[in-house]
């Protein structure tokens, strides 16, 4: 299992979205207006509760709810990423999450009818099944696990050169020779 990594976000009417992409665990935050204030006030809420290592990154779409996305990456001294203009390929597992909350929260629906505890009990239900890609834990275990160890240490992201490689790792090669990073086991400290 690696660190936990990037937090893609995705504003809806009255929440906010956020995802962890490496446990995979979903939430969303309540909020009372799309102005970019409030929204970047309830993620700095949400992301101070967290450990300094368990955030590395957040990604955000470029709506106007996302203006003040440098108060956020000054706040909390990550990096934050806006995704081009309709290219919600980017944040893949964000808008994966907002589907999955649609089966229980159809569009249209009215989130300031919503209560804390019924919002609750739908990430519960999202966040509680067992996931094969995470060897049968939740995401829930997996981000409790990710948030009590310490960073990882990537080990290395290796260039080689283009053309045939004659090693015995060749099939974990990327596109042009590019060896995809790998990462140590979390050490509990």
């Amino acid at each position: 299992m690696g660190r936990p990594t990037r937090w893609p976000g995705y504003e809806v009417l009255e929440r906010c979205t956020e995802v962890e992409r490496v446990s995979r665990f979903n939430t969303a935050i309540p909020i009372s207006s799309t102005r970019a204030e409030e929204t970047v006030a309830a993620q700095v809420q949400f992301f101070s509760s967290l450990p300094a290592h368990a955030v590395r990154s957040v990604a955000v779409d470029k709506g106007i709810e996302f203006a003040r996305h440098h108060v956020l990456a000054d706040t909390l001294a990550v990096p934050t990423y806006l995704a081009d203009p309709d290219s919600a390929w980017r944040r893949g597992s964000s808008e994966h999450f907002n589907g999955r909350e649609r089966t229980y929260l159809p569009e249209g629906t009215d989130f300031t009818t919503i209560s804390g505890p019924e919002l609750a009990d739908i990430l519960a239900e999202i966040n509680d099944p067992p996931r094969k890609a995470l060897d049968w834990q939740t995401p829930a275990e997996v981000l409790e696990h990710l948030c009590s160890t310490t960073a990882c240490i990537p080990l290395h992201v290796r260039r080689e050169p283009r053309g045939p490689r004659p090693s015995i790792d060749s099939h974990y090669s990327g596109p042009h020779g590019c060896q995809r990073s790998l990462w140590t086991r979390c050490a509990v400290r």
